[in-house]
């Protein structure tokens, strides 16, 4: 006979379609601090949508918002438009002007952060930049940290729990990008170097590990990439293990490249490249309560 034991659910998911929806370089979608919320942009608007929820909401209209983050509350979403930095209520609202952002922006990954003090910083990623400041509630932005003699620029900062640091990604003036550092009570120190990798996305995860995207060029094919972990202490900031693969790789061609993987959203969305506008749910809770509303609407 046999046995009536029920077997491991495997993950659930729920793919909800989006329509115009902007996956790349200048328009990540990002996961909120409370891993219940995601921004991103579809069309020309700002949206937010809760991860329980069939319906988003519309934060801003008709702005080509780009770069988006969350404030650290998860209250509050940042973003750059018409050569501005904006913020906006996660429930919607009228955007506020925090500071002209007339500064260039690089092509590969720029980014911000919201630290607990209310100040925002920047990383514009173009080259000659460091990472520069300004507090949420107004004003002009300040270099935070100069680039060293040998370096282009800095990539994708994210925030330690408790505000412990940032972390961000070091583009030399050659070569690839294959190391993660962290500033700290003023400080820098450089806490990840993989000899021949391109790093991206660095972003704690609450298991002790660094989560960040590990590219490879496979010659013509183009570039395989992969979500990695390292093993990270918090006090001593530093990493206490050798990097082991996160997660599955994915090959991705030259023109898809646009698509990278959100090392933070790695959990709870997962995107296809532009044109598909396809995300997909995997948090079993909440694939179950979309499930459960669209029997409702049915």
């Amino acid at each position: 006979m046999a046995s009536s034991a029920a077997r491991p659910a495997a993950d659930a998911q729920v793919t909800i379609p989006i329509r115009d929806l902007h996956v790349g370089i200048p328009t990540p979608p990002a996961l909120s601090p409370d891993g219940r919320h995601i921004a991103y942009v579809a069309g020309d608007d700002l949206w937010a949508r809760d991860l329980d929820q069939l319906e988003p909401r519309k934060l801003a209209a008709s702005v080509s918002p780009t770069f988006p983050f969350w404030s650290p509350d998860s209250g509050q979403v940042a973003f750059i438009a018409d050569q501005k930095l904006w913020r906006v209520a996660a429930t919607g609202g009228q955007p506020v002007l925090v500071a002209e952002a007339t500064f260039a922006r690089g092509g590969f990954t720029p980014g911000g952060v919201w630290l607990p003090d209310d100040t925002i910083v920047f990383a514009p990623a173009a080259n000659g930049t460091g990472l520069i400041a300004v507090p949420a509630r107004g004003g002009a932005f300040t270099t935070l940290l100069e680039r060293g003699p040998n370096e282009s620029d800095f990539h994708k900062p994210s925030l330690l729990p408790g505000g412990r640091g940032i972390v961000f990604v070091v583009d030399p003036n050659q070569g690839l990008s294959d190391s993660i550092a962290v500033l700290s009570g003023g400080k820098r120190k450089t806490i990840l170097k993989e000899p021949g990798q391109e790093l991206n996305a660095p972003v704690y995860s609450p298991g002790g590990h660094l989560l960040f995207v590990r590219e490879n060029r496979e010659g013509s094919a183009g570039w395989s990439s992969a979500i990695w972990a390292a093993p990270f202490s918090l006090e001593r900031l530093e990493a206490t293990g050798t990097p082991f693969p996160a997660a599955r790789t994915l090959a991705e061609r030259r023109r898809g490249r646009h698509a990278r993987l959100c090392a933070a959203a790695c959990r709870a969305a997962r995107a296809r490249p532009p044109g598909y506008g396809r995300p997909r749910l995997t948090d079993r809770r909440a694939a179950a309560r979309l499930r459960s509303q669209r029997r409702d609407l049915s």
